[in-house]
């Protein structure tokens, strides 16, 4: 069986003089599965007037939208996720961690 070669994370290949495309950030990926995961297991069973959004977005991190006010971010940089969510009217819970299973517990 042979390995495949390691991923050239440049933009420019001078071995080949080819150009390679960079992929999904790990974190960004994790972050689309969750919403894929929460939209089959709540899907639109939130109240009316604040439904679920389950919307991924960069602004300027990878972002998925839980509702108005919940998210769940990725900062690449610092490869850490960042879990917000309003307990009540202007009173955040905020989580940072390198753990995606803990912002993903959140």
């Amino acid at each position: 069986m042979q390995r495949a070669p390691a991923m050239n994370t440049q933009k420019e290949d001078t071995a080949t003089g080819g150009v390679l495309l960079p992929f999904p950030i790990h974190g960004e990926a994790l972050l689309v599965k969750l919403a894929d995961l929460l939209r089959s297991r709540v899907g639109d069973c939130g109240p009316e007037c604040d439904p679920f959004l389950f919307a991924m977005s960069r602004c300027p991190r990878a972002r998925l939208s839980l509702d108005r006010t919940a998210y769940v971010e990725f900062d690449a940089e610092r490869v850490e996720f960042r879990a917000v969510i309003e307990a009540v009217p202007k009173t955040k819970v905020i989580l940072e961690t390198a753990d995606f299973d803990a912002a993903a517990t959140a």
